[in-house]
């Protein structure tokens, strides 16, 4: 590779390369990991904010036990 590349280009070409060869199995808990690691780093307030807007049901099922 030269020394100028277009940066984006290459991270575009190598990502998509990455997702076409996960199985479905992979990806699902590639994301799920990603998902899991995201919410773990938010606030209690941030969380119950993104559950409100995604899954309201959560809360009130946390609300009954």
């Amino acid at each position: 590779m030269t020394e100028t590349f277009n940066r984006q280009q290459i991270i575009e070409e190598y990502t998509r390369t990455v997702v076409d060869s996960m199985d479905m199995e992979t990806m699902t808990q590639f994301v799920y990991d990603v998902i899991v690691e995201d919410l773990e780093e938010l606030t209690d307030e941030e969380l119950k904010d993104e559950i409100v807007n995604m899954a309201p049901e959560l809360l009130d099922e946390q609300e009954e036990i």
